[in-house]
């Protein structure tokens, strides 16, 4: 752990991770319900360094399992700044899926 610090008005615990490729983030844990609210990452395409922010929140339960429905991209490149909000308005989890799809 890398410490803790505000995401938004929340305390989040910072944690570095490094994935086998070698690729490095920061992920955000929410200190009290413990969901991933920010992941930072930095990663080179073409030569160029692109920074990618990540913000998770309106997280919801979908079936058994808690997502959130809200997620705000922040990409800054050399050539400038995209931001975008994907918002989730329905879940359905394996509808019209049974066990026979899989032999």
């Amino acid at each position: 752990m890398a410490g803790v610090e505000k995401v938004g008005d929340n305390d989040a615990y910072k944690i570095k991770v490094t994935s086998p490729s070698g690729r490095t983030s920061t992920e955000y844990y929410d200190a009290t319900t413990g969901y991933l609210v920010k992941e930072d990452k930095t990663q080179k395409i073409n030569g160029q360094e692109i920074q990618q922010t990540v913000e998770h929140s309106n997280y919801k339960k979908a079936g058994n399992i808690i997502i959130p429905f809200t997620s705000e991209i922040s990409v800054q490149s050399p050539m400038g700044t995209q931001e975008y909000t994907i918002e989730i308005k329905d879940v359905k989890l394996n509808e019209g899926v049974t066990a026979e799809d899989f032999k």
